[in-house]
């Protein structure tokens, strides 16, 4: 079946011609046929388009009436103006101006033009009532305007060689000469030399393309594209034959040769036709007709429809052709609802082609443009389109695809699944998230995530805006043993039961999926579960692993509540290591104030003590907690060998003599001794600090134990020499044994020294601001209780609005008089209520 775009039909078989003659040039306006001899006659025919018994367009010719012009002169250009009812005629080099009714001379149109050698009619007039052309005089252009009444001349310019055939758009003139072709623009005088022409070139046609473009018969069988400036927007077209007539009609370019038409199009400048003509002498494009001539007979190149020439080129799997052909298509204004369906449907067909072959980009691109029905793809699929779907394919079928088995991807092509993938996703983002057959649109990216992108689902389902088919989808990921998505999609409709139910078996590993997060999965989303939920299944998290177990309470959005950690305490009371977790983020993190948490804490990191985690954890907690029953922790350490923690208990309660004595005689521990000082003391004033490390001190001036003297005096020395800003200075030095040698503390010595100085030099400088304070105060006040009180006799008091007489007054700072008795408040006004502050 032929692909061709034009068929080729007789229109006049045969025109009665006289002998020797010939057609020569040929004109179509509304319906009437113009044909010029070379005898000089018109002969005007009737042009009526019929359909054959296949339904194929034809045209039928009626002849109207001749007339001749000029005996035995060649016609060498006719156009009819039906507006101005005219038609202009060249004779012999002379321009006829005829009507069009009778083909008899019109009147009153001035002298008669002679000596033409090319004519040319304006396609760019904007003024529908008259008609402009431009004619060639021997070396002279002159652009004409004619209307029903007159004919007169616009412009001229002067070239250098006579002009042999030209074209007209606007004020520019691309013209042929003998040696050259020249742009010439008429209103600015402006004219550009483009290339030479060969000598005894077969060919100087040009035609118009395009506002400002041409097309000329170039060198070496070439057709050059040239604008308005001189350039070139497109690349030359290389003739397969030599063409002396080219005409324009968009998308083809059609040049007749002697012995064949060939038909080129404007946008890949591919020979999409040849067509046999033997002594074919004109052509002409008259508003979409075609109509060619040989020496007496004229024919037409009629349109094959283009869905017929898109059938065909899809049997043929053209696809670039089918392509090149609708973008043509809709080029087109106005196109009917019929025919943008049919195009909708080409770029399916053609999609599926392209998919056919592998060529997944090209297939989505087409498929999408051709908004495809999305189930037509799911549908090649195995289970991506729901067995519920009542979906049956296009007849007659858009493809013959049995499945997606059948498609091999070519090379840099994804695989199938990931171009169905990013073709939905790609429909779901352009369709705003509301496709066409949503729920089999999102559910097939489910199931597509799920089985090839595992880690793209749970993000996927996250998505607010998507519905799905859920027992259909709970279905599909049960059969591939996909559990935590499946508890995932139960999840996302509120089923929460039978998807913590799952979860639980698989973190018990009653069930296997190798998908599943673990408990730390579990543990986030109890968090933000209710309690029922909460104490259902948190016990599966604990069996599990208890530090992440204990996050589901310590995280949970009710952890500081009151009644929520009592009954997390009673449900963790199997669980010691998750419960001693809790309570340590109680107590430390959430800073509980209840003795109970503390108390309880404590006694399990009694418990735990060799872990030296639990260890500092204990020692942190007795020293800075204010809840814990101190003495009944005592009596729990008593028999451990926890004794720093014992000795901290005991400065807790202020007996610092036995936490030493236990820290000095018991563990002989000297920096520990330190560190208990300093740790107890922290947050106290200097004087409490002073007299611990006194206490520690007397420890070791007085020992237990006669074999420790020795060893105390050197750490006597020690504590003095290092720790001297923190002692009493004058306590220390009384409480020295007599045979102490003093230069044994002399650093310490030299501290006490620097202190007391600074400690009275601080006292004098004190004491003489203090004074000077006392004096400006003193100042003050004189100069406010030394000025006078003038009180009027109208005057009276702003509180009780009551007169002064007789009464004590009092006034403020800032002059308000007011009676002693009626004072609210000494530091506010009450009429402005400024304060005022003054201590004396």
């Amino acid at each position: 079946m032929s692909t061709n775009p034009f068929n080729l039909h007789y229109v006049i078989p045969k025109v009665n011609l006289e002998p020797n003659s010939k057609i020569e040039v040929l004109e179509l306006k509304v319906g009437i046929l113009y044909i010029g001899t070379t005898d000089g006659w018109i002969l005007q025919y009737g042009l009526v388009e019929r359909l054959d018994e296949q339904g194929n367009q034809l045209l039928q010719a009626n002849f109207i009436q001749s007339k001749n012009i000029g005996e035995k002169s060649k016609i060498t250009f006719i156009h009819a103006a039906p507006v101005i009812n005219t038609v202009l005629v060249v004779c012999s080099g002379n321009l006829h101006i005829l009507n069009m009714s009778d083909l008899n001379p019109r009147s009153g149109t001035g002298q008669k033009l002679k000596g033409i050698s090319a004519c040319a009619v304006n396609l760019s007039n904007t003024d529908q009532f008259s008609l402009q052309f431009c004619i060639a005089r021997k070396k002279q252009l002159t652009m004409y305007s004619l209307n029903d009444e007159k004919i007169s001349a616009i412009r001229s310019k002067e070239v250098s060689e006579p002009v042999v055939n030209m074209c007209v758009d606007g004020d520019t003139v691309c013209a042929a000469l003998p040696s050259r072709y020249i742009i010439v623009n008429l209103e600015t005088g402006h004219l550009i030399d483009l290339f030479p022409i060969e000598e005894n070139s077969p060919s100087l046609a040009i035609t118009r393309i395009q506002e400002q473009e041409f097309l000329l018969a170039g060198p070496g069988n070439l057709g050059m594209f040239v604008t308005s400036a001189g350039t070139s927007v497109r690349p030359p077209i290389q003739w397969s034959t030599n063409l002396y007539r080219i005409v324009f009609s968009f998308p083809y370019i059609i040049g007749l040769s002697p012995e064949s038409v060939v038909i080129y199009s404007v946008s890949d400048q591919k020979l999409k036709q040849g067509l046999s003509y033997p002594g074919g002498r004109t052509i002409g494009a008259f508003d979409g007709t075609i109509l060619l001539a040989g020496s007496s007979q004229v024919s037409s190149l009629l349109p094959v429809p283009w869905q017929v020439q898109a059938e065909n080129l899809l049997e043929k799997e053209s696809v670039d052709d089918v392509l090149h052909l609708i973008d043509s298509v809709m080029s087109t204004p106005n196109l009917s609802q019929e025919s943008l369906e049919k195009i909708r449907t080409i770029r399916q067909r053609s999609g599926f082609l392209c998919l056919s072959r592998g060529e997944l980009s090209r297939a989505s691109d087409m498929l999408m443009s051709g908004r495809t029905d999305v189930r037509e793809i799911l549908s090649l699929y195995p289970e991506m389109l729901s067995p519920s779907s009542s979906f049956v394919r296009q007849s007659p079928p858009l493809h013959n695809i049995p499945d997606i088995s059948s498609v091999v991807p070519a090379h840099n092509e994804v695989s199938t699944h990931e171009f169905l993938l990013e073709y939905l996703l790609n429909l779901v983002e352009v369709e705003e998230y509301s496709p066409d057959h949503p729920e089999d649109v999102f559910t097939a990216i489910a199931k597509l995530l799920a089985s090839n992108f595992p880690d793209r689902f749970p993000e996927f389902l996250r998505k607010e805006n998507i519905v799905l088919h859920y027992e259909e989808l709970v279905d599909f990921l049960q059969a591939r043993g996909q559990l935590h998505f499946q508890a995932l999609v139960h999840e996302k409709f509120q089923n929460m039961e039978t998807a913590y139910k799952l979860w639980c078996s698989l973190l018990d590993q009653s069930q296997e999926d190798d998908i599943f997060p673990g408990p730390e999965f579990l543990a986030r989303k109890l968090c933000d579960e209710g309690e029922l939920l909460l104490w259902q299944f948190s016990e599966a998290v604990l069996t599990s692993d208890q530090r992440i177990g204990s996050l589901i309470f310590t995280n949970h959005k009710r952890s500081s509540e009151p009644d929520f950690v009592e009954k997390a305490l009673h449900v963790l009371s199997n669980y010691k290591e998750a419960r001693k977790l809790f309570l340590e983020d109680l107590v430390f993190e959430k800073n509980s104030q209840v003795e109970k948490h503390h108390t309880l804490l404590a006694l399990m990191l009694i418990d735990s003590y060799e872990i030296h985690a639990d260890a500092e954890n204990l020692r942190k907690l007795i020293l800075t907690s204010s809840q814990l029953n101190t003495q009944f922790l005592i009596d729990k350490l008593r028999d451990t060998s926890l004794l720093y923690e014992r000795a901290i208990l005991h400065g807790r309660l202020n007996q610092y003599d036995q936490a030493l004595d236990i820290l000095v005689n018991i563990m002989n521990d000297h920096a520990l001794a330190i560190r208990f000082c300093d740790d107890i003391a922290a947050g106290k004033n200097k004087e409490e600090k002073e007299r611990i490390l006194f206490l520690l001190l007397s420890t070791y001036l007085h020992p237990a134990k006669e074999e420790n003297k020795e060893d105390f005096l050197v750490k006597a020395v020690d504590l003095i020499n290092t720790r001297a800003e923190d002692l009493n200075g004058k306590q220390v030095l009384s409480s020295l044994p007599d045979t102490w040698n003093i230069a044994t503390i002399l650093p310490a010595v030299k501290v006490f020294i620097r202190e007391k100085v600074h400690t009275t030099n601080m006292i004098k400088l004190t004491k003489n601001l203090t004074k000077g304070e006392n004096l400006n105060t003193r100042l003050t006040y004189v100069e406010l209780t030394s000025e006078p009180i003038h009180v009027q006799s109208n005057n009276y008091c702003i509180t009780c609005k009551k007169s002064f007489a007789g009464g004590v007054v009092a006034r403020y700072p800032n002059g308000v008089i007011v009676h002693q008795n009626c004072i609210i408040n000494k530091e506010i006004c009450p009429v402005t209520g400024q304060v005022f502050k003054l201590s004396v």
